[in-house]
Order: C-alpha cells, then structure tokens, then sequence
C-alpha cells in the first residue's frame, strides 16, 4: 500500500514506468549525447520538488562524478513545465515515460543515453471498496490498465 493511505481505502497496484532523461531530436541533432556524463554539456532542468526523480539520484546512479559542480540548472514547478521547456531546446528532464509517450512516438523527444532512473514511477488506483460505483470503477481500472501498457519500452527508439 502506498505511503500516507488511508487503510480504510483499496489500493490496486496496475503497473510502474521508468523515469529517463529526454531532451529535443534538435538538440540531440546538434549535441553528442552518448554517456550520461555528456549531459552535462547542456541545461538539466528539474522539479523545485523532484521526489524519488531526481537528477543527483541519477548520477550515481550512472557513476557519473561531476554533477555538483554543474551550473546550468533549471527548476520548474511542474513536469509539464519541464516537458515544455525540453520541447524548446531547453536541455533535458528527467520524465515518466507514460508522460511523455505521444512525445517519443512522434520523435520530438528522444532518450539518447537510455538509461533509466533508479526508481520507478508506481501507479495504484485508489478508492472506496464501498462506492456505489464500483462497476464503473472496475471498467475503468481494466481499460486504463490496458491502455498504461499500450507502448512497451523497445518500441521507442532512442533517435
């Protein structure tokens, strides 16, 4: 059961996702991004409250020393924010893949060091075992789940 839940509700686990760093094909076009190392060379932008996705986190991670001493930083308060600003040239964040899915399809975003933070983003639906509407609610659960699993990871290509 996820953290700060109230026992009283159901907590239905249906899947996770893999947090990576994403940047725009144009900058990955105009920048060698092979190491994680090489993201240092740009702009790293990050939630003012990042969470488990963070980008210290992801560096020793990836044993890659010299992040403290990065400058170019930018924090937002949200991942829409951050997605929008990466969409633009703005370096690279650190994104759920499921947030950014049509992005990737589409080839405006890329992963090219395809290695993903060491947390996951786990879902649950969460909800009242006593709502008048749980058929509704069992629907729902079957179709999102079915739908959140749509896009497995290698059908996304770095570039």
């Amino acid at each position: 059961m996820p953290k700060n839940t109230d026992q009283g509700l159901i907590c239905q686990y249906f899947g996770e996702d893999p947090v990576y760093p994403v940047c725009s094909a144009e900058l990955a076009k105009s920048m060698s991004f092979k190491t994680p190392a090489d993201l240092l060379k740009t702009w790293l932008v990050s939630l003012d409250n990042p969470g488990y996705y963070d980008w210290p986190s992801w560096f020793e991670h990836c044993n890659t020393p010299g992040y403290q001493e990065h400058q170019q930083w930018t924090e937002v308060h949200s991942t829409d924010m951050a997605l929008n600003a990466v969409l633009n040239g703005h370096g690279f964040t650190l994104a759920a893949r499921y947030l950014c899915i049509e992005q990737l399809k589409s080839g405006q975003l890329v992963m090219p060091v395809n290695i993903p933070h060491p947390n996951v983003v786990k879902r649950y639906f969460v909800y009242d075992a006593n709502s008048a509407k749980i058929a509704r609610l069992n629907i729902f659960t079957t179709w999102i789940t079915a739908e959140m699993n749509v896009y497995p990871l290698d059908l996304i290509s770095p570039y």
